[in-house]
């Protein structure tokens, strides 16, 4: 049949045609073909074509009266989802469907606590030598690789005042404050009980020379409403806030009054559990920092942990403790971390080995929930704060775990803590 139709010979006699006889031939090969695949495809597709639904007619349009409230707009849709399509924002593969929008995962925002701070005796010493710096190489990428960082500045920063009568007295030069900017710290908190160590005129030389470093401030002031004022900064677009109080003072005298500079204090305990929800309501993460307990002791006393619970429930979202200048237990309290004392972070070496070592605790937050606790272990060097090699490491994380028994705390190899909502 091909042969044929290609005009090459025919078929009964085997010789050669005319071209006008091919041809012609040819047209007609053709058209028969054609005849057969269209019926063909006829017989298979007609039942389908049958069944197709005409095309819907248009709406008409409806025009409402003046004055008309319209179609209700909150109805529920007639037309439902094709099955196999789940309901929500998105659809299959995560695609957007039309007409609604993904919501955006509020991203992370990482604070870092630091406890007790000292930028006197071996550390300006230190520092005098090798530069401003030198205390913080070791640990400047964790606090500038974060969003915000508070520590407890536990010295006044001065080279005015009168020496007070006490067993320890702290003073600072100026000039440490531009290293520990450049470490990437944003803020300290003075309630404590070496901030009047060489009394007002050291205090109050203390916020001067914090402002022009850079660095905010809670918990001292030169009367009662500045040293409980709330620090907020914005960051990442939200409302950071930031109250301290401290419950260990060498005398009444310590605390501000009315006209008179000091620092804000725990006591009474309503008045603070009143204050923390008042700044909870201005802010949308709140850090309450406590200078409270006793010296040496691992494990806070009954009075400690009930006020943590009552300032939680007022509303702090991260409480940071200090005082003990040790590493004290770590409580995840209704979704909020408690730090009972963070220890020692950047200090002198005391008689008391497990003084010399420390942490940064970071903690990520999504929006205005925290989401996981990170321990970064420290140890304390000559003037300065290192991080701890892995066999320290896990000393410390073996430590928290143990002081924090009471608790339930686990921490990871890594010393990661996830909290629950």
């Amino acid at each position: 049949m091909s042969g044929w139709l290609l005009g090459l010979r025919m078929p009964e006699r085997g010789s050669l045609i005319p071209f006008s006889a091919v041809l012609s031939h040819r047209m007609i090969g053709c058209a028969v073909l054609l005849l057969l695949v269209f019926g063909i495809r006829g017989l298979l597709f007609a039942p389908t074509a049958a069944l197709a639904s005409p095309p819907e007619p248009a709406s008409p349009q409806v025009h409402l009266p003046a004055g008309s409230p319209g179609p209700d707009l909150n109805a529920p849709a007639i037309q439902q989802e094709p099955p196999g399509v789940p309901a929500g924002p998105a659809g299959p593969g995560g695609t957007p469907l039309p007409g609604k929008e993904v919501p955006e995962e509020p991203p992370r925002l990482t604070i870092s606590l630091l406890g007790d701070i000292l930028l006197g005796e071996r550390i300006a010493s230190q520092a005098a030598r090798y530069g401003p710096d030198y205390p913080w190489q070791a640990v400047r990428p964790y606090l500038t690789g974060d969003h915000f960082t508070v520590g407890n500045l536990e010295c006044p920063v001065s080279t005015r005042g009168v020496r007070q009568q006490k067993q320890f007295t702290f003073r600072a030069p100026p000039a440490l404050l531009a290293g520990m900017k450049k470490a990437g710290v944003e803020a300290v908190t003075l309630a404590n009980n070496h901030i009047l160590d060489y009394w007002h005129p050291a205090l109050l030389d203390t916020l001067q020379h914090l402002k022009k470093a850079g660095l905010d401030y809670a918990g001292a002031g030169p009367h009662a409403a500045a040293a409980g004022e709330l620090l907020i900064k914005e960051v990442q677009g939200s409302q950071i806030g930031v109250l301290a109080f401290s419950g260990v003072v060498p005398a009444v005298s310590w605390v501000a009054g009315t006209k008179t500079p000091g620092v804000a204090a725990l006591w009474p305990w309503e008045r603070t559990v009143q204050r923390v929800a008042q700044a909870a309501r201005q802010v949308d993460i709140l850090i309450v920092s406590l200078h409270w307990g006793q010296e040496a002791k691992t494990v806070p006393e009954k009075w400690q942990v009930h006020l943590a619970h009552r300032l939680v429930e007022a509303g702090a979202d991260v409480i940071l403790g200090h005082h003990s200048h040790v590493l004290q237990g770590v409580e995840v309290y209704k979704g909020r971390p408690v730090i009972y004392s963070a220890g020692n972070f950047l200090f002198t070496r005391s008689r008391l080995p497990l003084a010399w070592r420390g942490a940064i605790f970071q903690v990520d937050f999504k929006g205005d929930r925290p989401v996981e606790l990170r321990v970064i272990p420290t140890v304390l060097g000559d003037g300065r704060v290192q991080l701890a090699d892995s066999k320290t490491a896990r000393q410390i994380y073996q430590h928290l775990e143990q002081v924090s028994r009471p608790w339930g705390l686990k921490l990871a190899p890594d010393g990661r803590v996830q909290i629950p909502e």
